[in-house]
């Protein structure tokens, strides 16, 4: 059995309702965005972080603002707390969302020749 390596689930750590408190933020690079994710079909963004990727569950504030955002957008999440609705005078879970425009990845052929740039 030494040749043999364990696969574990890979669980990438989220930023959550448990981690966050008014005025919690997290920033990093969109990675990827997953819809229809778990029993209540959610979308979860992946960021690159400074110290590695983490989930963020959607909602509905941040679904419509990282709507706006790309992979490959570095993202900042600021959590607001609750802000109660003018029109139906509800609460919910508010944030502020910034986004910088990524630097879009070139893919290189494998099979670039020298002679062919000159």
């Amino acid at each position: 059995m030494s040749e043999w390596t364990k696969i574990e689930p890979n669980q990438t750590p989220t930023w959550n309702d448990k981690d966050i408190k008014e005025g919690s933020e997290i920033q990093g690079k969109l990675k990827e965005v997953k819809h229809g994710v778990g029993p209540n079909e959610s979308t979860i963004y992946t960021l690159e972080t400074k110290d590695g990727d983490t989930g963020v569950w959607g909602s509905t504030v941040l679904d419509a603002r990282l709507s706006q955002a790309e992979e490959g957008d570095e993202v900042y999440i600021k959590y607001k707390g609750y802000t109660k609705s003018p029109k139906s005078g509800r609460e919910y879970k508010d944030y502020e969302v910034f986004r910088k425009k990524g630097i879009p990845t070139v893919e290189e052929p494998d099979d670039i020749k020298a002679e062919d740039l000159f």
